[in-house]
């Protein structure tokens, strides 16, 4: 086993934007190809947790982890794209429901602990260069217009040796090809 690194952070989304918003968070660059990083844990949870939009605003957050920008050149990706495992970019998925409570009190993730933030990843996949964060959320009733909620996050990196012929495998497993042109 290798040295563990953790990364932590936020981004910013609007929330009931009908697009995805997407923030590099790990960038590799290195020529020594028998090094590889592997996500063990990864934690998304929103902020504020004071309830600052309408009484009774439930927000879903969703986010995904992959090795490869999801924009396709584009200002994001619906919310269905985020959410599919269609995307081989695509290794970690985590979708968390808050509850908003009455009088704008506070919001908490509905019937679900810290613990439960985490993302299901796909323990397969080696991070050889580049790690992306895309973020969106939907809310219902209260919520009358655009919402810029925070989206902190956490994710823990295991460093892994690999031979050159896997690290390259990992990264065209994990890249976009478009295969129309």
């Amino acid at each position: 086993m290798g040295r563990t690194l953790t990364l932590r952070g936020s981004i910013e989304h609007i929330i009931q934007s009908p697009r995805s918003t997407e923030k590099l968070i790990f960038n590799y660059e290195s020529p020594d190809r028998t090094k590889g990083w592997k996500v063990k844990g990864a934690w998304l949870w929103l902020s504020p947790l004071g309830n600052t939009i309408t009484a009774n605003c439930n927000p879903l957050i969703i986010g995904a982890l992959g090795t490869d920008s999801i924009l396709d050149g584009g200002p994001g990706v619906s919310i269905n794209k985020l959410a599919s495992a269609d995307d081989n970019r695509l290794f970690g998925w985590t979708q968390i429901h808050y509850r908003g409570f009455d009088a704008q009190d506070y919001m908490v993730p509905h019937a679900s602990t810290p613990s439960d933030q985490s993302f299901l990843l796909d323990l397969n996949r080696i991070v050889t260069n580049e790690l992306y964060l895309s973020v969106n959320g939907l809310a219902n009733n209260g919520l009358t217009g655009p919402w810029t909620g925070t989206f902190n996050y956490m994710i823990a990196l295991e460093e892994v040796k690999i031979s050159p012929t896997q690290s390259i495998l990992q990264q065209l497993k994990g890249i976009g090809q478009n295969i129309d042109n």
